[in-house]
């Protein structure tokens, strides 16, 4: 019997880690995009295009859970 009995995918813990790092980008990126927005109000900035996290999340391709530990 082989160790990959259900067959390679990835697995939960992975998937929740690359959703906290993207989590944790967004927040550096919407508090240096506000930073710039103060300088200069006429420009369009990262603030601007993705108001929260969920909306962020949902522009990314993170592929899901294909497996079960």
């Amino acid at each position: 019997m082989s160790k990959a009995v259900g067959g390679k995918g990835r697995s939960s813990k992975t998937y929740q880690n690359l959703v906290d790092r993207a989590k944790k980008r967004y927040k550096h990126l919407f508090k240096a995009s506000l930073k710039r927005k103060t300088k200069n109000p006429q420009g369009t900035y990262f603030c601007d295009k993705f108001k929260t996290v969920d909306i962020f999340l949902s522009k990314l391709n993170i592929k899901t859970v294909t497996m079960g530990k």
